[in-house]
């Protein structure tokens, strides 16, 4: 379950998670981490409602949910190849008044910001593109969090 707010903690990469960083040498490279991830509730993985992973948790089991996956993208991108990269809390209406929050990760390549939605890559005019967000099934944008150390960008 992803919230509005940053709750990763902050930490440094594991022994292992910063070797296979040093060896992700393109963006393709890290996003195909991904690949074979298995999707799985925090109520399933952890006993609780909400827990967020850290990246070198993530990378170690290869499991969790949206929140997990993308800071996981969001850190990798950032230390692996040096982009800026941010972790996205986008939000939908289900059934009033029930919203759905779902995160992704935002980077900039030096050129472009992109949007990643799992497989999805989608190109951005600006940091806060509200139609490539759209384009992602999610209407609001419930919080951007800089990596690495997930500070909210204002504005």
């Amino acid at each position: 379950m992803c919230l509005f707010r940053f709750k990763a903690k902050k930490s440094e990469p594991s022994p292992e998670y910063a070797y296979w960083l040093s060896q992700q040498k393109t963006f393709q490279d890290v996003h195909h981490f991904i690949d074979d991830f298995t999707y799985q509730y925090d109520k399933d993985q952890f006993g609780v409602e909400d827990y967020w992973q850290t990246p070198s948790q993530y990378f170690a089991t290869n499991t969790g949910d949206c929140e997990d996956v993308h800071l996981f993208l969001a850190d990798a991108i950032y230390r692996a190849l040096g982009w800026e990269s941010y972790l996205l809390i986008g939000w939908k209406w289900e059934k009033f008044p029930k919203a759905i929050a779902h995160g992704m990760t935002i980077f900039n390549d030096g050129k472009n910001y992109f949007l990643i939605n799992y497989w999805d890559i989608i190109p951005m005019s600006h940091l806060r593109d509200s139609e490539a967000l759209k384009r992602a099934g999610y209407t609001y944008f419930g919080g951007i969090f800089q990596m690495p150390d997930g500070k909210k960008v204002k504005g």
